[in-house]
């Protein structure tokens, strides 16, 4: 809307990182503006930086020579803490752009809801690309060594003056846009859909599982399982299945961008479970995990050892605390059938003492022809016992 009001829609570069690049693209596209992710070969990705669009691309990609800062009237850093480390080959693209004045006729928007969860020293390298300046110094280096002490025992920084990371944050938040959640009147869960499109080897999946289905029952079972890449009859997973890879791209995102997040990422099928622990490499709780395993289980999240946990949805949706102190996300891959189980599940992440928003992010495969996914997401979130009934198609409409 920002865009919209001052009439740019195109010389736009949005950075993110790359479990939310299609949320952009979605969202644009709901706006009636055009945009393209910038993805594949270096010469695809060339190609597709030509079009005049949005151009929506990834931290990692931006650095490597592709890009030419000059072209844009705006760059969008969406999850701007990305941009902390000044000395990295990604922090140093950026720096120098700005110190070049490569960046003096661009407007740029950092957006964060947590820009410095662990200190006041992450502020200092996302405020200098962004302002160019950050305590009177231009430059990250000279910057750290006139306000911080590198302490080698503890490997970290700490600030020469007690005073300045307060003063640190007291300047950012003078010069930034900030809205509170009282302000935003957000509720005590924040619900997410990410769309995933569908490769042609899970719509080939898709045909097969439902010529094999007996009935409508089996046919939508059969169905959502196609939607994780699983073959209904083999009861096994293909070697890429996009929905779920997407999953785990998200996950590792939301625990780098923060370290006090905890995710638990919740399924149905006891494949898919399988799969995503193995690929997350953290513990599991389905239907078969004894008391004594799941009670450990959730200790170590509790207790923060382990900061992921993946769930069978009916197996986890009652007793269990997954709010983390306020900092916990659920994810879902795959939903259970019954609304009771949903609203149950969602329920994990929320408490009495919680006072921010659970994050709780449903993620859904779009087929050219078939979006049960969606179907069953909509029908347990409006407390209802998703059935064959519900199956719809683009055929059937």
């Amino acid at each position: 809307m920002a865009l919209e009001e001052l009439g740019i829609t195109t010389k736009v570069l949005i950075l993110a990182p790359k479990s939310v690049l299609p949320v952009w693209y979605d969202e644009l596209a709901e706006r009636g503006i055009d945009s393209v992710i910038i993805e594949g070969t270096p010469k695809a990705k060339k190609k597709k930086l030509s079009q005049d669009c949005v151009h929506i691309i990834t931290y990692e990609s931006s650095w490597r020579g592709l890009l030419d800062p000059r072209a844009y009237q705006v760059i969008v850093f969406d999850e701007a803490i990305k941009l902390q480390n000044g000395l990295s080959k990604l922090g140093k693209f950026w720096g120098e752009a700005q110190s070049l004045k490569l960046l003096k006729d661009t407007r740029l928007w950092g957006l964060s809801g947590a820009p410095c969860p662990e200190g006041a020293l992450q502020l200092a390298n996302q405020q200098l690309i962004l302002e160019g300046e950050w305590f009177n110094q231009k430059d990250y280096a000279h910057y750290v060594v006139n306000y911080w002490d590198w302490e080698t025992d503890d490997f970290k920084y700490y600030p020469k003056s007690l005073a300045h990371p307060k003063e640190a944050v007291n300047a950012f938040r003078a010069g930034a846009h900030i809205i509170s959640q009282k302000d935003l009147k957000m509720g005590a869960k924040s619900f997410e859909l990410r769309r995933v499109k569908a490769s042609r080897e899970e719509e080939a999946l898709l045909v097969s599982n439902m010529e094999g289905a007996a009935n409508m029952g089996v046919r939508a079972a059969y169905a959502q399982a196609a939607c994780s890449g699983i073959n209904a009859e083999t009861k096994t997973i293909v070697k890429k299945p996009s929905k779920l890879l997407a999953v785990i791209e998200r996950v590792k995102d939301l625990l780098e961008e923060d370290p006090n997040t905890q995710v638990v990422v919740i399924h149905r099928f006891t494949v898919t479970g399988e799969w995503l622990s193995r690929e997350l490499n953290c513990p599991w709780i389905y239907g078969q995990t004894s008391s004594v395993k799941r009670d450990a289980i959730i200790k170590s999240y509790q207790s923060g050892k382990n900061r992921v946990v993946v769930g069978q949805a009916d197996a986890i949706k009652m007793g269990v605390d997954f709010s983390a102190g306020g900092h916990g996300v659920l994810v879902y891959a795959e939903h259970s059938w019954s609304g009771d189980s949903f609203i149950q599940s969602t329920q994990r992440a929320v408490n009495i003492e919680r006072a921010t928003p659970a994050l709780i992010i449903t993620y859904c495969l779009d087929f050219e022809e078939y979006t049960v996914d969606e179907d069953i997401y909509e029908t347990v979130k409006s407390k209802r016992d998703f059935n064959a009934k519900m199956l719809k198609t683009k055929k059937d409409k």
